[in-house]
């Protein structure tokens, strides 16, 4: 995959709730600070599931 496409769906995770990401820091040799790799944390299931389908009901309800 191209770099965009896993920066999309990365950002759509976390759109969703579904992750969380942690920028992290590092100190060079030189004594530098530079960014590192991003932490990513997985969050529970359950309340994505109980937030769609809240969305779901609520779509039939405005019918």
């Amino acid at each position: 995959m191209s770099r965009n496409t896993v920066q999309k769906y990365v950002r759509e995770l976390e759109y969703k709730a579904l992750i969380i990401t942690e920028p992290t820091k590092y100190e060079s040799k030189n004594g530098q600070v530079q960014n590192g790799n991003l932490i990513y944390t997985i969050r529970p299931i359950q309340p994505a599931v109980d937030a769609y389908n809240e969305g779901q009901a609520a779509k039939i309800w405005r019918r």
